[in-house]
């Protein structure tokens, strides 16, 4: 299949303390970008060498837009890369991840299809100290075009695809259309965008293409409160509840809620073990007390794990544990794990 020559994306890029990786992303952008897309960078307000890297690039290269703003969050970054752009499609892209090598070229010859979202498949890479750990890839098992989501909603859930801004084109003019712009919030603003634009009954084509690779940076995080884990988890619990308008609207069967409350205890359980996996002193225990007792006395995120079937074995073993234990045999687990580490 030809490229369609006469369709150009905006390739949206919020920017903040990159400096380690944007340099390789830029790179294979330019090598791949023979269809004069535009690259809108948007330095957040980075202190590191991000925004020097940036303008190396849009020095050299007239498709590349660099545009400076005070820290507001990537949420309203992609909000100005939304309103500086014009060309007929939009892609979002993480600083910190990597486009497959032919990305582009996939992606141009399905825009010929016009559909309001073209979706593909992604690889996640765990890196630790720029070591992979582990690698996992998900795409859809057969391409479908201009679809609506009740159609490839089981596939899309189940693959983990549906969540990502990433692993999605979007049509500017639907997106204008519908004044469809990302929420100012500071936690799980993607999701959030996805279900606001799944909404809107947009047609969505779905192809086999493996094309995105997001890289989850582990045991590396700045010093985070239980407050930011607090609010965390009641952005999910938001977010649950807007899934389930979501299956409402497309009058969706019962089994797909259970399907969302699946995701619900995914995303808790994984939050759960990044907090787990740093605990090392006492403090970090007292800090992870709190996010297991405020999740044990929180009685909507029960019910909704009692709706669930825990779709791994670990995340089965998660709800029997939260469901039927009492909080002591987890705080023993906890103490056990910091006396351990200490000795």
């Amino acid at each position: 299949m030809s490229a369609n020559s006469k369709m150009r994306l905006d390739i949206i890029i919020p920017i903040y303390n990159c400096e380690n990786n944007i340099s390789n992303l830029l790179k294979e952008l330019c090598i791949q970008n023979v269809y004069n897309d535009s690259i809108i960078l948007i330095d957040d307000g980075s202190t590191d060498d991000s925004y020097n890297i940036c303008k190396y690039y849009a020095d050299r290269y007239t498709n590349i837009a660099l545009i400076h703003q005070q820290n507001k969050g990537p949420a309203l970054a992609r909000n100005r890369g939304i309103d500086i752009g014009t060309n007929d499609f939009i892609w979002f892209i993480d600083s910190d991840d990597m486009i497959k090598e032919n990305a582009l070229e996939v992606i141009h010859s399905y825009l010929l299809y016009n559909t309001d979202i073209l979706c593909f498949g992604m690889t996640m890479i765990g890196l630790d100290d720029n070591i992979e750990i582990y690698k996992n890839e998900q795409f859809f098992d057969k391409n479908k075009y201009n679809v609506y989501l009740g159609e490839i909603f089981n596939e899309i859930i189940d693959k983990s695809l549906f969540n990502s801004l990433c692993n999605k084109v979007f049509k500017r003019e639907f997106l204008h259309k519908n004044n469809l712009y990302l929420d100012e919030v500071n936690l799980i603003e993607d999701v959030n965008y996805v279900i606001k634009v799944m909404s809107f009954y947009p047609t969505i084509t779905a192809i086999s293409d493996s094309l995105y690779i997001y890289h989850r940076i582990i045991n590396c995080r700045n010093t985070v409160s239980s407050k930011y884990y607090l609010d965390k988890f009641d952005r999910y619990l938001e977010l649950d509840d807007k899934f389930e308008e979501l299956v409402n609207k497309y009058q969706l069967p019962r089994d797909s809620s259970k399907k969302i409350n699946d995701i619900l205890l995914c995303n808790i359980y994984s939050a759960l073990v990044d907090e787990y996996s740093f605990a090392s002193k006492i403090s970090d225990y007292r800090n992870y007390n709190k996010i297991i007792k405020y999740l044990k006395n929180n009685s909507t995120f029960r019910m909704k794990l009692k709706d669930s079937k825990g779709v791994t074995f670990p995340l089965k073993v998660f709800r029997i544990v939260y469901l039927f234990f009492p909080i002591s045999i987890v705080e023993i687990f906890v103490k056990i794990r910091v006396w351990i580490k200490s000795i």
